[in-house]
């Protein structure tokens, strides 16, 4: 064999990997604060909140009837199933709020919240706390008011009357004994954001009421959703949160494309020595339209999007000394979803 001289004392060659090491925000995770405790007043998981990733796991800890038990076996019991499920714990003390505080400073990589309660203040303090979070809360309730068109003062009156674009009411008759919000989020949670909507969904082990037609319309007017035999089918309607005009998909799709085009340009500013100024938009521009593309695949935003980015010469000299690139936009069209459909015919003879 030849001796070949080491061509690398010729000319010096390094390679460095340019590999992301940002964190993602997760946005298919499920929170469920229980009250379950151990008989001495601890949770009977050991912890305030701990990671489940099946139905067995929960079942070594919690026992059938726990509300832990119930809620993580509809969860963890549809056709298509999440990764993981976080299961935190509320003291006798404590309000559902300041759980969830403590909850959260602890594990913060959940998306959806539930909780173990149907009592309107509760529910009506947590829709509030998530507001201010990036967060959704999905909520249930069994309450006979909610189900008169003559009643504005039930709970799902007093949420839509706060606009609480993060909270989404599920009605149902049985609500104080099961959990549809649980099984709803773990059919929906583990698919992409923006790529499903949350009506016209059939939950696994949640048995679906029977309303009037006024019912029905006093429950979207009251904008919660409620669980129905239609066609033979049992199916979710309408998935819409305490805001009118917008729907839970349109809030998740919306969270995850926020925080994805974030983690993407810090993913690149953080993988190279530098993006330069002058010359940098371009790059910005790439990162941000990649990510739209996504979007489009997954059926979030229609093809026929605009990225807008100024060049570096058109930035405030005080911008440029500080780095600071500004003004990139973009325009997209959200894709929505069908939900209804009417259909009108002529037959003659």
């Amino acid at each position: 064999m030849r001796n070949m001289t080491n061509v690398l004392e010729y000319v010096d060659v390094q390679i460095t990997r340019q590999i992301e090491t940002v964190s993602r925000v997760g946005f298919g995770s499920a929170l469920f604060i229980g009250i379950t405790d151990d008989g001495s007043g601890s949770p009977k998981q050991g912890a305030i909140v701990a990671e489940y990733t099946n139905f067995e796991a929960v079942s070594q800890v919690f026992a059938e009837g726990d509300p832990e038990y119930e809620a993580a076996q509809v969860y963890f019991g549809q056709q298509i199933r999440p990764d993981r499920l976080f299961i935190g714990f509320k003291a006798d003390a404590d309000t559902f709020v300041e759980a969830l505080e403590a909850i959260n400073d602890l594990e913060s990589d959940w998306y959806a919240v539930a909780i173990d309660s149907r009592d309107s203040t509760e529910i009506e303090n947590m829709a509030a706390n998530i507001q201010a979070r990036d967060k959704l809360f999905l909520a249930a309730s069994d309450e006979a008011a909610i189900l008169d068109d003559q009643d504005d003062t039930d709970l799902a009156s007093t949420l839509l009357d706060n606009t609480y674009n993060r909270t989404a009411l599920f009605y149902h008759s049985d609500a104080a004994n099961i959990f549809p919000e649980m099984a709803w989020a773990g059919l929906i949670l583990p698919q992409d954001p923006g790529s499903a909507t949350w009506a016209w969904k059939t939950l696994s082990g949640v048995t679906s009421d029977t309303l009037t037609g006024t019912e029905r319309n006093t429950l979207e007017a009251k904008r919660a959703t409620y669980y129905v035999t239609v066609a033979g089918n049992n199916i979710t309607f309408e998935g819409q949160t305490s805001e009118p005009g917008l729907f839970i998909d349109i809030i998740r799709g919306t969270d995850w494309l926020k925080y994805r085009i974030a983690e993407d340009v810090v993913a690149r500013l953080a993988a190279v020595p530098k993006i330069p100024y002058v010359g940098g938009g371009e790059i910005l521009e790439a990162i941000i339209r990649n990510r739209l593309e996504i979007a489009v695949d997954r059926q979030l935003i229609a093809e026929e999007y605009t990225v807008t980015v100024p060049p570096a010469s058109a930035q405030q000299v005080t911008d440029r000394a500080n780095r600071v690139y500004k003004d990139i936009t973009f325009n997209a069209q959200l894709t929505g979803a069908v939900h209804r459909v009417e259909v009108r015919g002529v037959l003659t003879v």
